[in-house]
């Protein structure tokens, strides 16, 4: 089937485009404040790919710890954050603040409901993740809630470290792209590389001192992906069926001819794309994942694995295995 490869690289070379000379923020960066929460196993996606994403590594942590919480319905359509219900306790983290808070609350299905304070000596805790952190070890904690708390801020702590790992990960592979003023507010952006960033510190919103006093100002980060990862799926579909269009036919008629279930369909889409794609995954595996639950929403993620590792194993497409880690069950 060697024929029937197309090129893969059209939509990534996109990637290595540079910013450098500009004096604009261009449209896909994220201040470094709000893109630190953004990267899991590899860039989350914004919305409710974010959403799902911080649910699953959740999930992936407590597991095995017998908890009493939930994500919450979206209460904001506008902004990308995230209400974990933890017993009579609500956890919420919200990007474009980029803070950690936490509140009580009575009925969790009412956004209106949200009720008192859990303290008894002065403000909630709030702020940013050091800051939220700060606040709970000192505040001391109305009775009624207090069991709740220490499980949130276990929670809460659990959640940061993630995002810290994923962030640096992100850097470090160059998943995640700084752009920077560096000397001047009035300055160009310039690129930062890891080696570079390395040597820095965080001083303040959007600044950072290297270590002989050299300044960074307005930081901004740029995901890998530059384009929405369903919209790269579906992209990646429609130039595959202009391309090699007998590759298309070939494992679309027996779908049209059978009544496969849901992961036997998974299965034949994914090995398609393998097919296409053989020596390099077109999108992460949680990306792929979520597209998957658009056509089948009744997929589990159980299936999904499955009808993943049987398209690898029929394509020998063994890059695919490397698309991403498999969150924990």
């Amino acid at each position: 089937m060697g024929d029937a490869r197309i090129d893969n690289s059209w939509p990534l070379a996109q990637h290595d485009q540079c910013g450098e000379g500009t004096k604009e923020i261009a449209s896909d960066w994220l201040p470094i404040e709000q893109a630190q929460f953004y990267f899991l196993s590899g860039w989350a996606g914004k919305g409710q790919s974010w959403r799902d994403a911080v649910a699953r590594t959740i999930e992936g942590t407590w597991c095995r710890v017998s908890l009493d919480w939930e994500v919450l319905e979206r209460m904001s359509e506008d902004k990308d954050e995230v209400r974990i219900r933890v017993g009579n306790v609500c956890l919420i983290i919200e990007v474009p603040t980029a803070e950690f808070s936490v509140m009580s609350t009575t009925n969790p299905a009412d956004e209106m409901d949200w009720g008192e304070t859990i303290v008894d000596n002065g403000r909630t805790p709030s702020g940013s993740p050091d800051q939220f952190l700060k606040q709970f070890s000192i505040a001391r904690i109305k009775s009624k809630y207090e069991a709740s708390a220490i499980n949130a801020l276990r929670l809460a702590e659990s959640l940061i470290d993630r995002f810290a790992f994923g962030f640096e990960s992100a850097l470090r592979n160059g998943d995640a792209i700084i752009f920077a003023r560096a000397g001047s507010p009035l300055a160009a952006f310039e690129r930062i590389k890891f080696d570079q960033w390395r040597y820095f510190r965080r001083r303040g919103l959007g600044t950072a001192e290297g270590p002989h006093g050299e300044k960074l100002y307005s930081i901004h980060i740029k995901p890998k992906l530059t384009e929405k990862p369903l919209e790269l799926v579906k992209g990646f579909e429609a130039r595959l069926a202009e391309t090699s269009p007998e590759l298309v036919k070939q494992f679309e008629a027996p779908l049209a001819k059978t009544r496969l279930d849901t992961k036997g369909h998974c299965a034949s889409w994914l090995r398609r794309l393998m097919e296409a794609s053989p020596d390099r995954a077109i999108a992460p595996k949680d990306c792929l994942h979520a597209q998957a639950l658009e056509q089948w929403p009744k997929l589990s993620r159980r299936a999904f694995d499955s009808a993943w590792d049987f398209a690898i194993q029929q394509t020998g497409a063994s890059s695919w295995a490397k698309s991403g880690p498999r969150p924990k069950s």
